[in-house]
């Protein structure tokens, strides 16, 4: 960041494009990890930032890639924080990124509510879902 001068979001976008030239790279990881231990499954922690599903090419690329050239099968998880629940402002700031992501991704998208547990402590939310 500070090299080049970007923030948080240009940063993130930064890091999409140099994995997308250097895709080589992650091909090979995979497949020497898979080689080595026979695992068929694959997790990537991807950000937040909805700059990366929507309005750059980047990771969809790098996905269609792994998918064509090492016949890779993906879905993506979105990861939304209980506390969403009790305010309807950020719940439908959550689902639309959501949708933007499952647009973005063009994948199958599974939506899951995390930090259930809290739920004792804040009590049933005002929206009926």
């Amino acid at each position: 960041m500070e090299e080049y001068k970007l923030g948080p979001n240009g940063s993130m976008i930064y890091c999409m494009e140099f994995l997308q030239t250097n895709i080589d790279w992650l091909i090979n990881k995979i497949r020497e990890v898979h080689l080595k231990t026979g695992t068929k499954y694959f997790v990537f922690d991807l950000p937040g930032q909805v700059e990366i599903y929507s309005n750059h090419k980047s990771l969809r690329e790098i996905i269609q890639q792994l998918a064509r050239d090492i016949n890779m099968r993906m879905s993506a998880l979105h990861l939304v924080d209980v506390s969403y629940l009790y305010d309807r402002n950020r719940f439908l700031s959550a689902m639309m990124l959501s949708l933007t992501a499952i647009v973005g991704m063009e994948m199958p998208f599974i939506n899951a509510i995390t930090k259930v547990d809290l739920m004792k402590k804040l009590g049933k939310p005002e929206m009926n879902l």
